[in-house]
């Protein structure tokens, strides 16, 4: 049984070394797979019901409360004042007729919405019959005399609400979307602006930073880790070879996971930078052990015996990472199962990308390296 896996590798070794432009184009079909993966991967906001499993009692409190009162889908419109000139028309209370109007100009719109089931403002307690009232005392009176004031509108006057319900799945990034389309549509008077505020702006702030932190720790990882490698092997064309292997197995990974379903949440978006540390161990096999055997080997014999000899060391450690990370799945937090199944991918495709990457590019390197020479 060894020796025919043996043999196996040696073949494929050989094969990489004689037709590198045939494993280039499967590379190419594999990355292209990658990236349509990577579309259809979303990012998320994990919330504690989404850590929690489905049966825990406390989900269940929380989804009957939900049921029965309305739930916790809500948020608001901030309404505020900014006057810019002194001594001008600009508003500086919020009760005036002009901004009741469009507080309710926003409402109405956002009632027109899928997602949106119901939007209250100051102008329904300030109105009668629907009809806002035509002066500034008038609005006052009304707005004073009624205890639910205080929920709409801050004590200086400056600030108000425009309150949101939701249904009860909502996608955040679309509704802040809609929601700014609102306002950006509607004419607000003179020195009043608006935001959208609640829960799913949170939610898109967050999205935001996700996304950006990714970017940065990634390339904090990828620029520690050359520096390390490039040090390793006294050669930046070994370093950046070698580190093909995280970044064709990122692009990969997160492909799989796009294909299979799964999304990045603001817990589980640290796991790139632990995939790197894990996977640049496969880039820095394979290197080290094909300029070891070309010093006494022509490249595609070179490449036949690496492949021979690195393949069992990593395909036992690929097995015992799998395990280790999906035992992770075992417990009843969903978001360790989360984690173990994105190291899963990550150090599967890593691997992938060192016994397919790593040797292409090996081999054309010391095939244009060696034409340089001549």
């Amino acid at each position: 049984m060894t020796g025919s896996f043996e043999n196996s590798a040696i073949e494929y070794g050989r094969f990489i070394g004689t037709h590198p432009k045939t494993m280039a184009l499967f590379i190419v079909f594999l990355t292209l797979l990658g990236w349509f993966g990577n579309s259809l991967l979303t990012m998320s906001v994990e919330s504690n019901e989404d850590m929690l499993p489905e049966n825990y009692p406390q989900i269940e409190a929380m989804k009957k409360i939900s049921y029965e009162f309305g739930g916790d889908k809500t948020g608001n419109i901030v309404v505020e004042i900014s006057p810019s000139i002194s001594s001008s028309s600009e508003i500086r209370d919020l009760r005036d007729p002009r901004a009741l109007e469009y507080m309710d100009v926003l409402a109405q719109k956002a009632l027109a919405l899928e997602t949106v089931s119901d939007a209250t403002t100051l102008a329904d307690i300030a109105g009668d019959s629907g009809r806002i009232p035509e002066s500034l005392n008038l609005a006052r009176a009304k707005i004073e005399a009624s205890p639910l004031s205080d929920s709409y509108i801050s004590r200086d006057y400056s600030m108000a609400l425009v309150r949101l319900g939701f249904t009860s799945s909502i996608d955040d990034s679309r509704v802040y979307a809609d929601i700014q389309s609102i306002i950006e549509s509607s004419k607000a008077p003179p020195g009043v602006t608006a935001n959208p505020s609640g829960e799913f702006a949170i939610s898109k702030a967050i999205f935001e930073k996700l996304r950006a932190d990714m970017s940065s720790t990634s390339r904090a990882s990828m620029i520690g880790i050359l520096f390390v490698i490039v040090m390793l092997f006294r050669s930046v064309r070994y370093g950046l070879t070698s580190l093909l292997a995280i970044v064709f197995g990122i692009i990969w990974s997160f492909g799989l996971m796009g294909l299979w379903g799964m999304s990045i949440s603001n817990t589980t978006s640290g796991a790139s930078s632990m995939i790197m540390g894990i996977g640049i161990d496969f880039g820095i096999q394979v290197t080290s052990r094909f300029r070891i055997e070309l010093k006494r080997k022509d490249i595609a014999n070179a490449m036949a015996q690496t492949i021979r000899a690195v393949s069992m060391p990593m395909g036992t450690t690929t097995l015992a990472a799998l395990i280790g990370f999906q035992a992770m799945s075992l417990g009843e937090l969903k978001v360790l199962a989360d984690i173990g199944s994105m190291m899963s991918f990550g150090t599967l495709a890593c691997m992938m990308a060192a016994l397919t990457v790593v040797p292409v590019a090996l081999v054309w390197g010391e095939i244009l390296f060696s034409k340089e020479g001549e």
